[in-house]
């Protein structure tokens, strides 16, 4: 990420979910680590697989770092290769998403409408190997589904499908940001990386989903029943273990009508 881009933008990392971030060193990647490439620099993968940092040497090295760094690691990880492309002004990534099609990876850019700048997403959706065109809340989703759950992309074409055409909660940025960190906090007192917030339509009488982590997108497309059950104190007070073993049945019986249920024709 460069310091000169847009305000904002370039800053996203530090509003996000706590991210584990390193700048490679010559070693393996790692799970559960983004790894940061500095300005001048670029990223190359050797053939053992590991990631490491190559100078900038030149104006076309410039232009092309995202193009190397794609046809590197398609010929390392051949179909098993995701390329990526994000907001970004230019050409760049063009030849690398070609190279990942010809190793039959997968190709995904950013849609136009949450783009802040188009040209790379454009760029590299006129090659014609593109496999999908996607908002950053369905990149996540989907992610979930072809690389920890495994299932084809084919498959999932129609649930991306239907995902898009949800219509998001209307949610001021500031309130979303503040979300994500309250969502993000709340998963690591708990230790567990799946959960998310709903805030409650007035007009419509509806849950909206506004924020997650870890959920695919069958979660996402509203294809099974979501609802909430809540019960309220006036006053704080700490549950007892009777009470904590009953709330665990009754949340299970809920669960168990609202899918019976769900099943049965009207």
């Amino acid at each position: 990420m460069h310091p000169s881009g847009p305000q904002g933008k370039s800053n996203q990392l530090d509003v996000c979910d706590p991210l584990n971030l390193r700048t490679p060193g010559g070693s393996a990647v790692a799970r559960g680590v983004v790894y940061v490439c500095p300005v001048g620099r670029s990223f190359i993968v050797r053939a053992d697989g590991t990631i490491a940092l190559a100078e900038v040497a030149t104006c076309s090295d410039a232009l092309h770092i995202a193009d190397r760094f794609f046809v590197l690691v398609a010929a390392n990880q051949a179909y098993r290769t995701m390329a990526i492309v994000l907001s970004g002004a230019g050409w760049d990534g063009t030849e690398g998403v070609c190279a990942v099609r010809a190793q039959q990876g997968v190709v995904l850019v950013q849609d136009e409408a949450s783009a802040f700048v188009w040209g790379m997403p454009k760029a590299a959706l006129e090659t014609g190997c593109v496999d999908l065109v996607l908002s950053p809340q369905e990149i996540g989703p989907l992610l979930l589904h072809l690389v920890r759950d495994g299932n084809p992309l084919a498959i999932l074409r129609g649930s991306v499908a239907a995902l898009s055409s949800c219509t998001p909660a209307s949610v001021p940025p500031a309130l979303h940001d503040a979300l994500r960190t309250l969502l993000a906090t709340a998963l690591t007192k708990h230790h567990t990386d799946l959960g998310n917030i709903q805030l409650a339509d007035r007009e419509t009488g509806t849950l909206a989903i506004v924020g997650q982590r870890g959920f695919g997108l069958d979660f996402l497309s509203g294809a099974a029943l979501l609802g909430m059950l809540s019960t309220h104190f006036h006053r704080p007070r700490r549950l007892t273990r009777e009470e904590l073993r009953w709330l665990g049945r009754h949340s299970r019986h809920a669960a168990d009508t609202v899918e019976r249920l769900a099943a049965t024709p009207s």
